[in-house]
């Protein structure tokens, strides 16, 4: 499982950079929309339609190179199908983060750093590593790299939330 995983891990980092030029790009915008709400509002659209949209094109590459990619790595049969699983899993993750960078991405730009640490904190702790004990007892590897989905989704939630209520206060000029 631990090379599985790692094999996993080195073709999935091929795959999500763009998440993160999403999440730049927008810090950028938004930065330079603080004019107008409505503005950043626009950037924060764009920026999801990319986000989600690219990273679903990296989802079916993923899911296309699920059961070639441990062949590449290893010829141990179990060491391919692992990885392939853990490819197919990380896949269905992808879009939540495009969707959670391009999030992240415009409440950086608004002057807002530490929301998207605590965010990111607290997903990774309550719905990810929590989860991945508690179902690592029972499915093994397979019921940790599961968790993924619900830190990435978790993610897009809470910001989706934290956006629609706090959305003008976010706001901060930097002079």
């Amino acid at each position: 499982a631990l090379a599985a995983h790692n094999i996993g891990i080195t073709v999935e980092n091929v795959i999500i950079q763009p998440s993160f030029a999403i999440g730049m790009t927008a810090l950028v915008k938004a930065g330079q929309s603080l004019r107008s709400e409505d503005e950043v509002n626009e950037v924060l659209r764009r920026s999801l339609r990319i986000g989600a949209s690219w990273m679903g094109l990296a989802s079916l590459l993923l899911v296309a190179a699920s059961p070639f990619a441990g062949r590449a790595f290893s010829s141990d049969p179990d060491v391919v199908k692992l990885t392939s699983i853990y490819l197919i899993l990380a896949a269905m993750s992808e879009i939540g983060l495009g969707i959670s960078q391009a999030f992240f991405g415009a409440i950086r730009g608004m002057g807002s750093v530490w929301i998207p640490f605590l965010i990111s904190s607290i997903s990774l702790i309550f719905l990810r590593a929590l989860p991945a004990q508690l179902l690592s007892m029972k499915y093994g590897a397979i019921g940790a790299w599961m968790t993924q989905n619900t830190d990435m989704y978790g993610r897009v939630m809470i910001s989706y939330a934290i956006w629609r209520s706090s959305g003008r206060r976010l706001m901060k000029r930097v002079f």
